[in-house]
């Protein structure tokens, strides 16, 4: 899996992990139980596709390698063979298309090997008579050609796997993505106990967070700007704290960033928010602090646009 397949797996499994922990909170609700059963169901696919893309991702490519290895060792003393017979005939256009050394053989692609080693056997078929003082007879090139279809079947399986491992791949992020849909599901079930359980949700909300912020999305845009004038605010700054009831809003843990608006227009985006409520906090010199609460939902995105009055100056 790729980074962010495994943090939405981790966070999958971790945020079932609170649910089922918790399951008295929310088992007098009777969508709470098929709800679940769902996620479990869904985490179970996308475990056994992991499982299975793990597999195919370290797959020994030994016998290939193993091929690769015999039939260069053959076709270099093939090819010296009939590269002998060349010279001493003086037959020059079959030295150039035979003659070739062990290290350009051991540094081609797979298919410009066996490309080789087919002009090369062709070469030996084509001259059998004459290089039958050479050391090349019909049974050399006939295990020649053994080793040049084994090279090519190990090549065709190791394709199959890499197409096979795609598609695995494929379908994991699609389940992923599918199972993370149900959990939104379980998302409505403990939202209600942000304040009635603030431990279970901080619990719950942590073990989704992890998965989120790896998705680069665009969460939340807007522009901040003059109230009056409607004209932007370039070099404004933002804050963005989590809303925690209770606790502080201005710094530590519930601090999610600080940007400056650096947009001539005075625009913004953020990436990366969890669902949760955000407090949106802008200062700007000569003008009143503004601060307004967003709720922020995944794959939802939000508006925020920030007015700022300027402070009325007073003359003494």
């Amino acid at each position: 899996m790729n980074k962010l397949q495994n943090a939405q797996l981790t966070s999958q499994i971790s945020s079932d992990g609170v649910l089922t922990e918790n399951a008295d909170k929310f088992i007098s609700n009777p969508a709470f139980i098929p709800a679940k059963a769902n996620v479990v169901n869904g985490i179970a696919i996308s475990l056994n596709l992991a499982k299975t893309q793990d597999t195919l991702q370290h797959t020994s490519t030994a016998a290939k390698t193993a091929s690769r290895n015999a039939a260069i060792s053959f076709t270099f003393e093939l090819a010296s063979n009939i590269t002998t017979y060349a010279i001493v005939n003086n037959d020059v256009e079959l030295m150039n298309k035979v003659k070739i050394t062990a290290t350009k053989l051991n540094k081609m692609s797979d298919n410009n090997l066996v490309s080789r080693i087919k002009t090369i056997l062709s070469c030996g078929t084509d001259n059998l008579p004459e290089l039958a003082g050479f050391n090349v007879t019909q049974q050399t090139l006939t295990d020649g050609l053994g080793l040049l279809n084994d090279l090519i079947s190990e090549m065709q399986k190791l394709a199959l796997r890499k197409i096979e491992l795609n598609e695995v791949t494929k379908n994991l992020g699609k389940q992923l993505k599918i199972t993370d849909t149900l959990l939104k599901i379980m998302d409505a079930f403990v939202e209600p106990k942000r304040i009635s359980d603030p431990e279970l949700y901080s619990l719950y909300e942590n073990a989704r967070r992890i998965k989120k912020s790896a998705t680069g999305r665009i969460a939340a845009s807007g522009k901040v700007y003059d109230t009056e004038t409607n004209l932007p605010l370039r070099g404004a700054m933002m804050t963005v704290l989590r809303a925690v009831t209770g606790k502080s809003r201005t710094s530590g843990a519930d601090l999610v960033k600080n940007v400056k608006i650096k947009s001539a227009s005075g625009g913004f985006q953020l990436k990366s928010l969890p669902t949760g409520t955000y407090i949106f906090r802008v200062t700007y010199a000569g003008y009143a602090d503004q601060e307004i609460t967003v709720y922020i939902n995944d794959g939802v995105l939000s508006k925020v646009d920030m007015a700022l009055s300027k402070i009325a100056s007073t003359v003494s």
